[in-house]
């Protein structure tokens, strides 16, 4: 798009982007030399055929009909994918056939900035106003250790942080608003701590649900109700021929529901 003047400009302390001349893209994606087609790529259930920019930094998937031309699948005409020299995409935007800014029901601007061990990603609507920005931290091996989310006046939502406690095999999560509080959710759940198997750190089996004085807290904390009154504080999770069972208990100690495989058995509900 660096050639494309006409469809992105940036402008000192603020974004402006303009919208996109269909025709004017498509001559320059096919006539300019500057694009090379590559494999199509599968969104839903349609194909998008892409092209990509001979610096490798700019990729555009376009949707073409069956007669080959150019059209929109449910409402999606073309996506453009900006990236950095490592190959980590730091822009994307989506346009219907008129050329305005559209993604499905997903923000149809969005805008990655890599700073070490964190990323930032903003989400602008279809007027170029930033809607929410996230931020991502990982740790020396990768894993997140803070997931915030910040509204349009970039002001703190929620965060949630990861606490690793290795020699333990223990994983804490916690809710945090503003103020470096903890933020429960509509469960009342603000905390929970994970136990992993000793020999496979990646497979939990042990979860506890507690609220905001680490107390465990009844509720349905991962929808397994579906309707039906389902209420547990703490889960334990095993592989047993080949199967993986989860049994889920109240604060009395009583079994609720087992999921084996990922199907429910409801036991003690109401």
């Amino acid at each position: 798009m660096k050639r494309i003047l006409f469809i992105l400009f940036i402008l000192t302390g603020f974004q402006c982007y303009s919208q996109i001349n269909m025709d004017s893209l498509l001559n320059e994606l096919l006539h300019s030399n500057q694009y090379q087609k590559i494999e199509p790529t599968k969104r839903l259930l349609e194909e998008f055929q892409r092209y990509e920019s001979t610096d490798g930094q700019e990729l555009y998937e376009v949707y073409f009909d069956s007669t080959g031309k150019l059209n929109e699948y449910l409402g999606l005409t073309v996506s453009y994918f900006l990236k950095d020299k490592k190959g980590r995409t730091i822009k994307r935007v989506g346009y219907n056939l008129k050329g305005e800014y559209y993604l499905w029901d997903l923000n149809p601007i969005t805008e990655y900035k890599y700073l070490g061990d964190s990323t930032i990603t903003d989400y602008f609507d279809s007027k170029s106003k930033l809607e929410y920005r996230n931020l991502t931290i990982v740790d020396s091996q990768g894993r997140i250790i803070e997931k915030s989310e910040f509204d349009n006046q970039l002001q703190l939502v929620i965060k949630i942080a990861t606490f690793y406690n290795d020699k333990e095999n223990e994983i804490i999560v916690k809710r945090i608003g503003r103020g470096d509080v903890l933020k429960p959710n509509k469960n009342g759940l603000s905390i929970q701590v994970k136990k992993t198997d000793s020999a496979d750190s990646t497979f939990v089996i042990e979860e506890q649900f507690l609220d905001s004085n680490s107390e465990l807290i009844d509720a349905d904390h991962n929808d397994l109700g579906r309707g039906i009154e389902l209420k547990y504080s703490y889960l334990k999770r095993k592989i047993q021929n080949g199967e993986t069972i989860e049994n889920y208990y109240n604060v009395e100690g009583v079994e609720v529901c087992r999921v084996i495989d990922g199907i429910s058995v409801l036991i003690n509900a109401r």
